[in-house]
């Protein structure tokens, strides 16, 4: 049972700990999930915009129930142009976030060069990419429930 006492306590940690933002500062709008390189932008023509995709570029974000080879599959979009693909590893929560209204977009953050397997950055979600790919994070939404 929550008591008075109990939500004060809670209220205290969470202000305490940065959870919640301090007086006079905004919350962010959008929470960062995770980061990934486009799937499938040899196909797409991604290489034909890389010089646009530069860190801060927001891309939009595009559901594709209909897809014949994917049902869950997001489409990466930069001004209306498809570019890929969200890697179909990560795709199923995005689609669910998406088909519950949750806005979601990307965001560029950097570039990928590794030269070596062990130079791929932990927690990187996707399917394939080639040196000098845009890395982007994916960013919800905020809900307050």
């Amino acid at each position: 049972m929550l008591t008075r006492r109990t939500f004060n306590l809670s209220l205290l940690i969470s202000t305490l700990t940065g959870w919640l933002p301090k007086r006079g500062q905004a919350r962010a709008p959008y929470a960062p999930l995770f980061d990934f390189c486009i799937a499938g932008g040899y196909y797409h023509g991604l290489a034909e915009v890389l010089d646009a995709l530069r860190p801060g570029v927001r891309l939009a974000l595009e559901r594709e129930p209909d897809n014949p080879h994917d049902a869950n599959a997001v489409a990466v979009l930069w001004q209306g142009r498809r570019v890929g693909y969200v890697p179909r590893e990560a795709n199923p929560e995005v689609a669910r976030m998406m088909d519950r209204g949750v806005p979601v977009r990307a965001v560029v953050v950097g570039t990928i060069s590794p030269r070596t397997a062990r130079e791929i950055p932990e927690g990187l979600r996707f399917t394939d990419f080639v040196a000098g790919d845009p890395v982007l994070r994916l960013e919800a939404a905020r809900v307050d429930v």
